[in-house]
C-alpha cells in the first residue's frame, strides 16, 4: 500500500504508524485488534470518528498484517468511487473470485464509506451477506449518520475519538527533529 517515492517526501506517510503498537488506542481495542492480527481474520468492521483520528491508518495496518496477497484486498475510495455501480461491478467480482494468496480471507476496504450513495449502500447490505465466508469488509468513515442501519447492523463498529494535543505537539516535534528542521 505505499509508493517509496510518496513515503520518502510526504510526512504524512512518511511518519504514518506502520504497526498496531505505534497507534494511540485504548486498551480493549489493541486487544481486540492484536486478536485479529493473530488469527489472520477480521469480521466485517467499521471505524468511524473526526478526521485524523486514526482510522484509515488502522485499516491499513490491519490489511498489511492479515492479507498475504495484492489480490486478495480491493481497496476503494467511497469519495469518489461512491454508486452502485462499484457494488456491482467491482466488489462483487473482487468477491466473486477465488482466494489467490495465503491469505485467509478476502477483504474490500472502503475508505470514506459515509461518501458512498444510499443505493450503494443498500445493494452492499446483500453483498456483505451473501459473501460471509470469504469476504470482508473493513469501513472507514467521518459520519456515522451517514451510514444507513441496514449497513450500521452488519458491522462490528469501532469509534476513534481525536488524539490527546500533548500526543500531538510531541508526536509533530518528534518529526521535526528528525528532519532537522528549526521550529518555535
Amino acid at each position: 500500500m505505499g509508493d517509496v517515492t510518496i513515503d520518502k517526501y510526504l510526512w504524512v506517510e512518511k511518519y504514518r504508524p506502520k504497526e498496531l503498537s505505534e497507534m494511540i488506542l485504548p486498551e480493549d481495542y489493541a486487544r481486540t485488534f492484536n486478536d485479529w492480527i493473530n488469527q489472520e481474520q477480521v469480521p466485517n468492521a467499521l471505524f468511524v470518528g473526526r478526521p485524523g483520528s486514526g482510522k484509515t491508518t488502522l485499516a491499513r495496518i490491519l490489511v498489511t498484517k492479515i492479507i498475504k496477497a495484492q489480490s486478495d484486498l480491493l481497496y476503494l475510495n467511497g469519495s469518489t468511487q461512491r454508486g452502485i455501480a462499484i457494488v456491482k461491478e467491482q466488489i462483487e467480482d473482487f468477491l466473486k473470485t477465488i482466494i489467490y494468496g495465503k491469505s485467509k480471507i478476502k477483504i474490500v476496504f472502503i475508505d470514506e464509506f459515509d461518501y458512498m450513495t444510499g443505493d450503494a449502500q443498500a445493494a452492499l447490505r446483500n453483498v456483505i451477506e451473501s459473501y460471509t465466508e470469504n469476504g470482508r469488509f473493513l469501513l472507514t468513515a467521518n459520519y456515522e449518520y451517514k451510514i444507513s442501519e441496514a449497513i450500521m447492523s452488519r458491522m462490528q463498529t469501532f469509534r476513534f475519538k481525536e488524539l490527546p494535543n500533548n500526543y500531538m505537539l510531541e508526536y509533530v516535534s518528534g518529526i521535526l527533529k528528525k528532519e532537522n528542521v528549526e521550529y518555535d
